[in-house]
């Protein structure tokens, strides 16, 4: 392989990385802003599961984990149909375990069609 291929797929892998980058910045402040119109708690976790991004990448970009702070300490500008204190934790707990159960659909679509895939065709 020589030197000036090999230097444009070291380009096209960080263009790549860079734009993969870029949309997940981009999905995590689309959560933001969609979160803070429903009146949902705002956390680091419930974020990064909605953004469909790591926690690791939001503690890693300081000006997203930044935006989730200032998020978190900002009151939500559709106030609550339930105006009890925990129905802010419970629409979170809520969300989260939609987000599980949606995650955890997703695995067993996948296993399944992976064992299909595996099985001995019939004789």
């Amino acid at each position: 392989m020589s030197t000036d291929h090999a230097a444009r797929r070291v380009a096209a892998l960080h263009r790549a990385r860079a734009d993969e980058a870029a949309r997940k910045r981009q999905a995590v402040l689309d959560t933001l802003q969609k979160m803070a119109g429903n009146g949902v708690r705002v956390t680091l976790d419930l974020v990064a599961r909605q953004a469909d991004v790591s926690r690791q990448f939001l503690y890693s970009d300081s000006e997203l984990r930044a935006s989730v702070e200032q998020a978190r300490n900002t009151p939500p500008s559709a106030p609550h149909h339930d105006l009890s204190e925990d129905s802010g934790g419970l629409r979170t707990d809520l969300l989260l375990a939609r987000e599980e159960i949606k995650r955890l659909r997703t695995e067993n679509a996948k296993l399944k069609t992976k064992l299909i895939g595996m099985s001995p065709a019939p004789s």
